[in-house]
């Protein structure tokens, strides 16, 4: 029950059947508690059964949406999923895409049932170095294998490194193909380049490989062994306007055609087009109040956008 005022309906104080007061907004999360923490313990069970950590569920829940690259991923999916794999390096600076084309094409790989061993250095799940990312793709390859890989992280380096090169050349004996996923080469931890990605150079032969890395210098590095180095940069303005759309659209908001304007003018990269389109979302009150009294309401709205954005 809420209390009617001469200008509306007072929210602050409403009377709950248990005769609690509370605001209109506390009522509505208690109600909603419930049913989407029942829904969160669901998903966190699904997930450890499907081995995924919480933050690389979240990760790539949020990197599902994407525009402009279809072309490239399939480009990128035929040279892994061929015979032999391909390998492949997604390069680009910060904001460009590369994660979230990294797990379209390693999920479009899992979809042809190639066999796939990931590990997301940015998400920090795991650990960041060498010996981290070996440990993290041994985990997952050892269920594939049937066995229980143990990784000797304490033997000296040339140990490990032979043991890494015999373990995955087993593993394509047995499964008869294999690509090794890493994203976010340049954040792994290390000094010297070369020795920090160790584990993704030499693979033998029929292991395939897909990453991404900011840093210039890794496509020299890793080219004598056969990687392919594919830039990945801004969208073009089109394709920037349509990716505003849609990322408006999976929040549940449609943003005006001036404001997809704005957006659409130039080239941009992925990440300013997802942090103006949440920019525009935290709109709030005050905001439209500044707005209220305008003749044309939507016309207003459009221009109270197109100011955040260009702000």
């Amino acid at each position: 029950t809420a209390t009617g005022t001469g200008s509306g309906v007072d929210l602050t104080a409403l009377q709950t059947e248990s005769g609690k007061v509370e605001s209109f907004e506390d009522f509505v999360v208690q109600c909603l508690s419930r049913p989407v923490l029942a829904r969160a313990r669901e998903v966190i069970a699904q997930d450890e059964r499907a081995g995924l950590d919480g933050p690389v569920r979240l990760f790539r829940d949020d990197r599902e949406i994407m525009v402009g690259r279809d072309a490239l991923r399939d480009q990128v999916v035929d040279s892994l999923a061929g015979r032999p794999s391909g390998r492949v390096l997604l390069l680009g600076s910060s904001g460009t895409g590369k994660s979230t084309l990294l797990c379209a094409v390693e999920a479009e790989l899992r979809s042809r049932d190639v066999p796939v061993v990931s590990h997301l250095v940015g998400v920090g799940v795991g650990g960041r170095r060498p010996v981290d990312v070996v440990v993290s793709l041994a985990a997952q390859l050892g269920p594939m294998l049937g066995t229980e890989l143990t990784v000797p992280s304490e033997a000296g380096s040339e140990d490990l490194r032979r043991w890494w090169s015999d373990t995955l050349s087993g593993a394509v004996g047995r499964l008869g193909s294999l690509v090794v996923v890493v994203d976010a080469l340049d954040q792994i931890d290390g000094i010297d380049a070369q020795e920090v990605i160790w584990p993704v150079v030499s693979l033998p032969a029929g292991v395939g490989l897909l990453c991404s890395s900011t840093t210039p210098g890794h496509a020299g590095l890793l080219a004598p062994t056969g990687v392919e180095t594919v830039p990945v940069g801004a969208l073009s303005g089109p394709l920037a306007r349509e990716a505003a759309s849609r990322w408006a659209l999976a929040s549940g908001r449609s943003l005006p055609a001036p404001v997809l304007d704005v957006v659409g003018v130039e080239a941009r990269l992925p990440l300013w087009v997802r942090v103006a389109v949440d920019l525009l979302g935290d709109l709030d009150a005050d905001d439209f109040d500044r707005i209220a009294d305008a003749p044309d309401q939507a016309a207003a709205i459009a221009g109270l956008l197109r100011q955040e954005l260009v702000a």
